[in-house]
């Protein structure tokens, strides 16, 4: 859409006409309103005297600093120049202002830095002990101003080093050593009472010949003694005795009824000898013993003595001999209790010891050298006679021979006069069993 020339001059007319009409209505009035200083910060600052002469602005009095500043309104036509910058220091605060070219005379602060504080660098320094305070100074590197704290002292660091307990009757202490400075202190702890509080803590009781001991602890202190109760002595009881006699000493056994121990006390013996009474007997037998029974009159001792069994007293009552053959026997009979026995007399051999007496054509007659008795015996036709028979009868008569010997050796060797006999029989033998060894 193009615009006319006329067009183009009624709005330049009309907008000339607005800026000749401006210095037409400028005014300047009165008006309180609380606001924020810039300088402080004081949110008491008090807006008045809005001037709307040349540019738009009003003044802010600030009660806190003093300070009386211009600013300019939101809807004035300042034309705003860099006016005057204050550098921030480490105490106070920095800032940029401007001023209005058409004014001149109106000066605002556009940008506010703060202060940048101290730089402190610690520059000494005094250490602080157990009882006095520390020094520290600093300096600061922007603007060289010094100040100084103060170290607190340190107090001191006690460690216990050694305790004496505190005890009824007696107070204790506590022994502390700083450990940063050495210094030492004592500390009193009371004593816990004027008097021990008792209570047992062992007991040995007494004995018949030991004392008793009883301990104590004191239950606050820890404290403790000992108090002893004397030996009891023996109870003693008797518990056997012995009599004394004439000849041996007696005794008193006695047993102590508390620890078990014993005792014995002796009794002198009555006299130097019993005086024996005999008071019973039993007569003794041909097998049994008797015995006689004494008392002490005295002592009243008893003692028995053994009688000795008087064996039997053996008469001859009966014999029969004994021959080669058969044995005898000799009886006998007690003359005290009537009992009788029999010995057996062995038989004189095995068999007879015939000796040849007499001879004839036919028979042999043969008398017994021990017990006396007579055979006869017929001689065989010399026909008869071989050598196997007559080995057959050597041989039996030496085998008789021996069985005989056998059985006669004990009756020969207890008679000498029956020996004699046994030998000549021998002979005897030998001289007829010699002759028919020539007949043949």
């Amino acid at each position: 859409m193009k615009i006319s020339k006329i067009s183009r001059f009624f709005v330049f007319s009309f907008a000339l006409a607005v800026l000749l009409m401006v210095p037409v209505y400028a005014y300047t009035y009165s008006y309180q309103e609380k606001g924020m200083c810039s300088f402080c910060g004081t949110y008491d600052a008090k807006f008045f005297n809005i001037d709307n002469s040349v540019c738009y602005f009003y003044d802010v009095d600030c009660p806190n600093c003093g300070i009386r500043e211009r600013r300019p309104s939101l809807a004035s036509f300042h034309k705003w120049i860099p006016y005057q910058d204050v550098v921030a220091t480490c105490t106070s605060d920095g800032f940029k202002s401007s001023r209005c070219q058409n004014c001149g005379i109106m000066v605002l602060r556009i940008e506010s830095f703060p202060a940048l504080g101290h730089d402190w660098a610690e520059t000494s320094r005094t250490a602080a002990t157990c009882t006095t305070a520390g020094t520290v100074n600093y300096t600061c590197s922007v603007c060289n101003e010094t100040k100084s704290e103060s170290i607190a002292a340190l107090d001191h660091d006690w460690d216990e080093t050694s305790r004496t307990p505190a005890a009824c009757l007696t107070a204790g202490s506590i022994l502390y050593t700083c450990s940063r400075c050495n210094e030492t202190k004592t500390e009193t702890i009371p004593q816990l009472g004027t008097s021990h509080i008792w209570t047992v803590s062992g007991q040995t009781a007494a004995t018949c010949t030991t004392p008793g001991r009883t301990g104590y602890t004191c239950s606050r202190c820890g404290e403790v003694k000992q108090e002893t109760s004397p030996a009891l002595d023996h109870d003693w009881q008797e518990t056997s005795r012995k009599n004394a006699t004439c000849t041996t000493p007696g005794s008193i056994h006695y047993d102590c009824s508390r620890c078990d121990e014993t005792k014995t006390e002796t009794i002198p013996k009555l006299a130097e000898d019993h005086t024996w009474t005999e008071t019973a007997r039993t007569e003794p037998t041909c097998t049994a013993s008797g015995s006689a029974d004494y008392e002490c009159s005295t002592c009243h001792e008893t003692k028995t003595e053994s009688l000795p069994a008087l064996d039997h007293d053996w008469e001859q009552s009966g014999h029969t001999d004994p021959s080669c053959t058969a044995p005898g026997s000799t009886s006998y009979t007690c003359s005290r209790c009537g009992f009788s026995r029999s010995e057996n007399l062995p038989a004189l051999g095995s068999g007879h010891a015939w000796t040849e007496t007499s001879r004839t054509e036919t028979e042999v007659h043969y008398t017994c050298s021990t017990c006396g008795e007579t055979k006869t015996e017929p001689i065989k036709a010399p026909s008869d006679m071989t050598m196997s028979s007559l080995l057959e009868k050597i041989t039996a008569v030496f085998s008789t021979a021996l069985d005989w010997t056998g059985t006669v050796a004990a009756t020969i060797a207890a008679n000498p006069m029956l020996l004699l006999c046994v030998v000549l029989g021998f002979i005897g033998t030998g001289v007829l069993l010699f002759k028919r060894f020539l007949r043949l």
